[in-house]
C-alpha cells in the first residue's frame, strides 16, 4: 500500500499541478462506491486518489478496523443500525433510534466485524505531502 501512496503523491501533488484530491477510507463497506466515484472523477479530468480500505494512523503497517456490518443488538435487546465503526476496540457502540443517537454498553471490538486494513502513518503523509505541493488543504474526518 505504501508504494500506492507513493505512486499517488508522485502523479497527483507535485508542484505546479492541478488541484489534486487525496482520499483515505478504511471502512471495507465504502470500497465499491469509492473506488466507482474516483474512477468517474478520473474519467472528467479530476486528479484523485482514494485509498480504500486504508486508515491514518501513528505508523505504516496493518490494523484491526471494528467495522459495523450490519443491523448490531444494541441495548436492552433492540437491533438497531450502528452510526459508527473504529479502529478502537473498546470505543463504546453507538446507535440511531427515533431520530436520537443512543449510546449502547457494547464495545466495537465485541459489536463489529474485525477487519484487517492498511495503515499510512498520518505525520510522515502530511510532512511528504507538504513538500510536494505549493498549498495544501485538508478536511479531516476523524473517529476513535
Amino acid at each position: 500500500r505504501m508504494s500506492s501512496l507513493a505512486n499517488a503523491m508522485d502523479a497527483c501533488a507535485h508542484r505546479g499541478s492541478a488541484t489534486c484530491y487525496l482520499g483515505f477510507e478504511p471502512n471495507p463497506r465504502f470500497t465499491d462506491r469509492l473506488q466507482a466515484m474516483q474512477t468517474e472523477l478520473r474519467a472528467n479530468g479530476t486528479k484523485v486518489v482514494i485509498l480504500t480500505e486504508t486508515a491514518l494512523a501513528h505508523s505504516n503497517g496493518k490494523a484491526t478496523f471494528y467495522a459495523q456490518t450490519g443491523p448490531v443488538e444494541m441495548a436492552y435487546n433492540v437491533v438497531q443500525e450502528a452510526v459508527g465503526s473504529s479502529l478502537e476496540p473498546g470505543r463504546q457502540v453507538t446507535g440511531f433510534k427515533n431520530g436520537s443517537y443512543f449510546k449502547s454498553r457494547g464495545n466495537a471490538a465485541a459489536a463489529y466485524k474485525h477487519v484487517q486494513v492498511d495503515t499510512v502513518d498520518a505525520a510522515s503523509f502530511f510532512r511528504q505531502l507538504t513538500a510536494a505541493a505549493d498549498f495544501v488543504a485538508i478536511k479531516l474526518d476523524v473517529e476513535g
